[in-house]
């Protein structure tokens, strides 16, 4: 950073143009390509801040401190270099504090440079700076830790549909973590329906999920908000921010859990993006063509749209960029080595998935329809009368709910089932939330075949690395040949050992329900130990029994044997005569 600086007071580095700008994001055209990412901008005359969050070249996109109001006045002013990147405190000055994105990133630019202030927006860790990920990340929801298990340092997407319980898992995982004295970080961006929108009410939420141990958590969790009518610059950066407030914990080797309570902050991000700097505006390519130069126009066309290989596959350049905006986010979760501070980022990301309709609104259709509304607004030659009319035909081509419908501001707050699968293939997993909880009582309910993790047992509660994979196989194989039994799944119709084994099917499911408070990992153990011995075969098809009745049955035999009970959950098996006791 000072030899930037020194570089601009020797006049080295290009200033740009604020060239457009929709809501709090500004096209900025012609700026230096020396600076990073999260470097503070300053416009001129309007003296309005920018960060800068994209590059594409010499086109960048960069988010107005100052709102909507600010990126409009920006339009039209001289951008230069403030001489500063976008930072906010972060690790222990933070715990149990509340902030604002952009009035944290003010505030640490007030107080110049600290030991204490992390880059808003980083670099994910290189390979020297991980180690392996093999411990366990403890969430308190009951399917994921018995038969999903996560590790530390992993990054989880968690799907699920309006009114699956997405608020509930989320607050559930920060609960259990919070407690345990991890540093728990949550981005508070969501614009969904639901979705908590004030850090007052993230905290009533996770203490809620704690039950007896609420007094314990409110020290541990950080909430980084953003202001209730945020745009989409201001929303990534919100997620941006809770990453390097928990990367400041870990470089001190502490271990973190952030919670993005919206997925579509990423998405709505790069949405921005591609209205106000489409690829067909590459500033860098249009300089090297003359004006009537429809050769070098038609070789630009074709650079923006080839193909280019992200791990292991031929996409885009659009979805390229598109997965950078992910990816830089994502891969910020790590196990630090010891050379990098030696704590754990782990990050789980929740997305509202639109239902059926609209997800089918959301794909092929829907992006050929979007693609041809970015080239209108990418024509030079017509007025913006005439480009409004042509966007307003293209738009009627979309069913209701993609073309924003009666509330465009709904249809924008879902993920899309593009960008969820596009996420999943990023991510270290997923877990997928049944569209509505299955029992009374339940808060939300884990769709077994749905979810899937890649770090493996390793990572696992030793009384999980034995039975996990094990078990959750063996219920996804009985899901499936009760759902293809050419005889119905009809107790009559099926065969003895069918029979057993869906009995085994139903009191597992049953007992994996889970109301609005985090699991211990002791009843966790108890209940595991009880499904895998069969013990709740018998009454699973009882009217009375339910996810409650297995806890409460856990709780009596954690407090009728406490010794068999701590040596289950510590090593994973009992011996014959202490669980007879």
């Amino acid at each position: 950073m000072a030899t930037l600086i020194e570089r601009r007071a020797r006049g080295e580095l290009s200033t740009g143009v604020a060239a457009a700008a929709a809501a709090d994001v500004v096209r900025v055209e012609g700026l230096s390509q020396e600076l990073p990412l999260g470097t503070e901008v300053r416009c001129e005359p309007s003296g309005e801040v920018l960060v800068l969050g994209w590059r594409r070249g010499f086109d960048c996109v960069c988010v107005a401190t100052g709102g909507a109001a600010g990126a409009a006045a920006a339009v039209g002013d001289t951008v230069d270099f403030a001489g500063s990147v976008a930072c906010v405190a972060a690790g222990a000055p933070l715990r149990g504090a509340d902030v604002a994105p952009l009035a944290a990133v003010a505030a640490a630019s007030d107080t110049g440079t600290a030991d204490d202030l992390q880059a808003v927006i980083n670099n994910p860790p290189d390979a020297e700076s991980r180690r392996p990920i093999d411990t366990p990340l403890v969430t308190g929801v009951k399917a994921v830790d018995m038969l999903l298990p996560l590790g530390e340092g992993q990054s989880v997407l968690v799907a699920g549909a309006p009114g699956s319980g997405l608020g509930a898992a989320a607050a559930c995982a920060a609960a259990a973590q919070a407690a345990a004295g991890v540093h728990v970080v949550v981005a508070c961006c969501g614009a969904y329906e639901g979705a908590a929108t004030s850090a007052e009410e993230w905290r009533a939420r996770v203490r809620a999920a704690a039950g007896p141990s609420a007094d314990a958590v409110d020290a541990n969790l950080t909430v980084v908000h953003s202001s209730p009518d945020a745009g989409a610059g201001e929303r990534y950066l919100c997620a941006q921010a809770a990453c390097a407030v928990a990367e400041g914990s870990a470089a001190a080797g502490d271990s973190t859990l952030v919670v993005l309570d919206d997925a579509g902050a990423l998405s709505g991000f790069w949405k921005a993006v591609s209205e106000v700097a489409p690829a067909e505006l590459n500033v860098q390519a249009k300089q090297e063509v003359q004006e009537g130069d429809e050769e070098g126009a038609k070789a630009v066309e074709e650079m923006n749209s080839a193909m280019v290989q992200v791990a292991g596959m031929l996409v885009s350049k659009e979805a390229a960029e598109r997965r950078g905006i992910f990816s830089s986010l994502l891969q910020r979760a790590a196990c630090l080595s010891e050379g990098a501070g030696g704590g754990e980022i782990s990050l789980v990301a929740m997305a509202c998935e639109a239902g059926a309709a609209a997800n089918a609104a959301s794909g092929r259709e829907a992006a050929i329809v979007q693609k041809q509304i970015e080239k209108v607004m990418a024509y030079e030659t017509i007025t913006d009368e005439q480009k409004e009319r042509m966007v307003a035909a293209l738009r009627e081509k979309l069913p209701q709910d993609a073309a924003g419908g009666g509330d465009g501001a709904q249809a924008q707050s879902f993920v899309s089932q593009e960008v969820s699968e596009e996420i999943k293939s990023i991510s270290d997993g997923h877990v997928v939330l049944e569209g509505s909880p299955a029992s009374d009582g339940a808060a939300f309910t884990v769709d077994l075949r749905g979810s899937l993790v890649r770090i493996g047992s390793r990572a696992a509660l030793p009384t999980t690395r034995a039975v996990a994979s094990r078990m959750r196989l063996e219920l996804v194989q009985t899901l499936d040949e009760l759902e293809y039994s050419a005889s119905g799944s009809e107790e009559e119709n099926l065969d003895e050992g069918l029979k057993a084994r869906r009995a085994r099917l139903l009191a597992a499911v049953e007992a994996m329900h889970q109301n609005e408070l985090a699991a211990g990992v002791d009843r966790q153990a108890l209940v595991l130990w009880a499904i895998d011995r069969g013990l709740l075969d018998g009454v699973a098809t009882d009217d009375s029994f339910s996810f409650a009745v297995a806890d409460a049955a856990a709780d009596a035999a954690a407090r009728a044997a406490p010794e068999a009970a701590a040596e289950l959950a510590a090593e994973g098996a009992v011996d014959d005569e202490a669980a007879a006791g």
